[in-house]
């Protein structure tokens, strides 16, 4: 008996301090009639006031739509439908991007960003000159229905690192509902390695909601992505947002954002362009080191350091390689390769019918010709007669020496046109 007289007394005293705090609780804010006059700044109340008519209104609204709709916690799991085919314009104001992080094995890109969302709501009013709000701060995103909006790729697989949250939700009396969408996704791209190694991608990623395909519009305000944040070493050439129709089904749309990035990285294109570049201009330059022996040495020499070089561009070529794309670097390597090949050739030649001994004189125009081009192209006539040719020259009737000039003539024009089909093929590389 006195267990159970305790146990009344104590199910009795919680129900009337219960019903007591009930009671006190002010649930339509009253006090705001009198702490708040009209002209005054409602901001300038306490913030716990202002928190408190904040969550009157959402009560008031909250409790409107459960009558509307007959249903509770409506505005939560219900859209704001009427009648069947209605559907939901939703706006988005803006795409942006804060970074970007790029993942070369899988050829996917991993996007970190925010989408501005505006949709109208037709729950979310009441009269401003009664609460004195016109709009209040939603702290989560479970207090409200909101468009179910998720990559395809989370809806489709169930491993996806893919996610959204909302944030800085806010709603007008007017019914117009703003927030910020957070999101982090992995999107598909497609690699262009022609210009190796500043390399192009084309990514792109899909939104679109699961449960309400065909109820959800959607219109871009502006289609320009917003990149005053995003951090990379990539550069964002282009960048768009548009509205995709389901072929299938043209009432299904969703929203597709692509990005069109370039690589940043001018000291490693430095330093897989310069050592060729230099050797190049060796090769192209050799005619003025003099005879044909040296300008051998000086070819086998850049040829040398083509092989070094092209070893390095081989080590910073990605392990995956480039698909069906050559890049222009390596035909820009392969060009000059052959050219110092073509180019060690004719010298090879020219220096044998250099060594070939001759009993008759060239034509004596020849001899002339030989001789002022030598001289006026690459600045020099007699160092390149050989020195054995000379002695022949002296002791006998060897015109060796005459003849080596209209050699060494003949390998320095052939120099001129490998000068020129080098320029030409680099220009045509490079454009």
């Amino acid at each position: 008996m006195i267990f159970c007289s305790l146990f009344n007394y104590i199910f009795a005293t919680t129900i009337i301090f219960g019903s007591f705090a009930n009671a006190n609780y002010d649930y339509n804010c009253a006090w705001r009639h009198t702490d708040v006059k009209d002209g005054d700044d409602i901001t300038e109340i306490a913030h716990h006031k202002y928190q408190m008519l904040e969550e009157c209104v959402y009560y008031k609204i909250s409790s409107e739509a459960n009558k509307d709709q007959g249903r509770g916690n409506s505005i939560i799991t219900l859209p704001p439908t009427r009648v069947s085919g209605e559907t939901l314009e939703v706006e988005i104001q803006q795409v942006g991007f804060r970074q970007i992080v790029m993942n070369e094995m899988f050829k996917t890109m991993n996007l970190n960003g925010f989408i501005l969302l505006s949709w109208k709501d037709r729950r979310f009013k009441w009269t401003q000159a009664d609460y004195k709000l016109d709009e209040i701060r939603l702290k989560s995103s479970s207090r409200l229905w909101i468009p179910d909006i998720n990559t395809e790729k989370s809806q489709n697989t169930a491993q996806s690192s893919d996610y959204i949250v909302y944030k800085d939700i806010k709603a007008r009396n007017t019914g117009n509902i703003t927030t910020r969408m957070e999101y982090k996704v992995e999107a598909e791209c497609d690699t262009d390695y022609s210009d190796f190694p500043d390399d192009k991608k084309h990514c792109c990623f899909s939104l679109k909601s699961s449960m309400y395909p065909t109820y959800i519009r959607y219109t871009i305000l502006h289609k320009i992505l917003d990149l005053s944040m995003l951090k990379s070493n990539w550069h964002v050439s282009q960048g768009e947002t548009h509205v995709v129709k389901d072929e299938h089904n043209p009432k299904t749309e969703s929203i597709q954002v692509c990005l069109h990035v370039k690589r940043r990285a001018p000291i490693l294109r430095i330093e897989l362009v310069l050592p060729m570049v230099i050797s190049g201009l060796i090769v192209i330059l050799s005619p003025f080191f003099g005879k044909i022996e040296v300008q051998l040495y000086v070819k086998l020499f850049a040829l040398l350091l083509q092989f070094l070089s092209f070893q390095f561009l081989s080590q910073k070529t990605p392990s995956f390689g480039f698909d069906e794309t050559v890049p222009r670097l390596y035909v820009f390597y392969t060009f000059t390769i052959i050219i110092t090949f073509l180019s060690i050739i004719l010298n090879l030649v020219a220096s044998a019918l250099n060594r070939f001994p001759r009993q008759f004189p060239p034509p004596h125009r020849l001899t002339l010709f030989a001789n002022l081009f030598n001289s006026i192209a690459y600045c020099s006539a007699a160092d390149y007669a050989d020195d054995t040719n000379l002695e022949k020259a002296s002791s006998s009737k060897d015109y060796s020496s005459s003849w080596g000039q209209i050699y060494v003539a003949l390998n320095n024009i052939f120099s001129m046109a490998v000068l020129v089909i080098y320029v030409i093929g680099i220009i045509c590389i490079a454009f």
